[in-house]
């Protein structure tokens, strides 16, 4: 049985084509250029041999091998699976997804160096805002003034970042919205400590207020609570070196002592060997590389992720880090 091809059928159809060679151009002259030459022309070279000889037939099937399958040294694919096509009414789900995908694998983005850095100077910029906000980067709060305090900074950041669309009489979004709450083990605690670090961004810490008295009172090292939460902290993976190395900063009169007393060691020093106890007690966090803790997304991608496909004015969303908690 035969397919009968309209005209206007027939006329999208060899502009698909068309536009298919286009891209197909385009893909080759990508892999073909500078920035991939190191591990291309090899590859073009292997084959070639001694007599430098390389048939058209073999450059094409090494380049197209090259673009599909040949995976770099940093583990990314230059070009690799099924491509599928989506309507356009599928935009906002996927544009989600997307979202969804950076936010939970921030480390998918943060293979593109230029992603790094915008991630940092976004969360330079938000710690910046957040100090002056909070008149300092470390609060020490009960768990229900800290999440009020932190829902008060996102509506403010909110509406200073919509400042300039107000003026133009643009749509803006409703401010009326929990920009945070607190996990259940969180809140549960006497004191949450909220520390916004450059290096290690916005952390979580419970019962931060009674591990700082310990240090600011050395006498309490005797009490068994104090001394089961600073063992806590030391050994507990999900907590980073950040609290212990601030209190000791905060507190270099009594640091010397509180460590002495927890390890049972007379002759310890923090100057000393502070960072080498560090070490021990957390290799991972040496061992990684640190990363900002801000993904930045892109405007149109926040265009249509948005419910209404109205534009959403923030750049930069928070990456989702475990809370930690001893």
């Amino acid at each position: 049985m035969g397919v009968v091809v309209r005209t206007e059928d027939e006329a999208s159809l060899r502009g698909l084509i068309e536009r298919c060679s286009e891209l197909k151009d385009e893909l080759v002259a990508f892999a073909q250029s500078s920035r991939f030459d190191r591990w291309l022309t090899p590859l073009l070279l292997e084959v070639a041999g001694p007599e430098r000889q390389l048939e058209e037939g073999d450059a094409v099937r090494i380049t197209d091998n090259f673009i599909l399958q040949y995976r770099l040294p940093d583990g990314v694919w230059l070009i690799s699976g099924a491509i599928s096509s989506y309507p356009r009414s599928s935009s906002t789900e996927i544009a989600r997804a997307a979202l969804q995908l950076a936010t939970s694998q921030p480390e998918l983005g943060f293979r593109n160096p230029q992603k790094i850095e915008q991630g940092w100077e976004s969360m330079r910029q938000d710690r910046a805002a957040f100090i002056q906000f909070c008149a300092s980067d470390e609060l020490v709060l009960p768990p229900v003034e800290a999440e009020d305090r932190l829902n008060a900074y996102y509506r403010h950041r909110q509406a200073v970042a919509e400042q300039p669309l107000r003026a133009r009489g643009s749509w803006l979004p409703s401010l009326d919205f929990p920009a945070f709450e607190l996990p259940r083990e969180l809140a549960g605690s006497e004191t949450l400590g909220v520390i916004y670090d450059e290096v290690d961004g916005l952390k979580f810490y419970a019962d931060y207020g009674t591990l700082r008295d310990r240090f600011a009172d050395p006498a309490l090292a005797g009490r068994r609570p104090h001394q089961d939460i600073l063992r806590m902290y030391l050994r507990e993976e999900s907590i980073a070196p950040l609290p212990i190395r601030r209190l000791a900063a905060g507190y270099p009169e009594t640091v010397d002592a509180v460590f002495r007393k927890v390890l049972r060691k007379p002759g310890f020093t923090w100057t000393e060997q502070g960072e080498e106890l560090l070490r021990r007690y957390k290799p991972w966090y040496y061992e990684q590389e640190p990363r900002p803790a801000v993904s930045v997304i892109g405007e149109r991608l926040n265009e249509l992720a948005a419910d209404t496909g109205r534009r959403k004015f923030t750049r930069a969303r928070r990456v989702p880090r475990r809370p930690v908690h001893p």
